[in-house]
This record gives C-alpha cells, structure tokens and sequence, in this order.
C-alpha cells in the first residue's frame, strides 16, 4: 500500500503529460488542423470542374494507380 501511495502521483502526472502530448499531436489532426483544410479546397477544386476536366481528372488517376502497383 505504501508503495502505491509513493508512486501514484508520478504515474498519474506522467499519464496527464502523456495525454496533453498525445492532444497537442494528433488532436489538431482529428479536428481538421492543415489536413482538413488542404482536404476541403481539394473537394472544392473538384467540385469546380467542368464535365471535361473531369474526366480527365479521373483518367489520370486511373492511369496513375496502375503505374504505382
């Protein structure tokens, strides 16, 4: 029991530390940080397209996938 009562509050501010690192990290990726925004102009770019454009927007990323794999 005392050995619990001496280290408990070390193992309870390393995993308060743990989780503020873990928050400042990855947190800011889950709310949309730079990630979303780049993802939301991508949406709007193709969103903006014409029906041409389009296409051939697909077609090179169909042509794309097959060089890759």
């Amino acid at each position: 029991m005392g050995t619990m009562i001496f280290f408990a509050p070390g193992f309870i501010i390393g995993l308060a530390i743990t989780f503020l690192i873990f928050r400042l990290m990855i947190g800011r990726k889950m709310r949309g940080g730079r990630y979303g925004e780049y993802r939301l102009a991508f949406a709007d770019k193709v969103r903006s397209m014409s029906d041409e454009e389009y296409e051939q927007f697909k077609s090179n990323i169909h042509n794309q996938d097959r060089r890759c794999c």
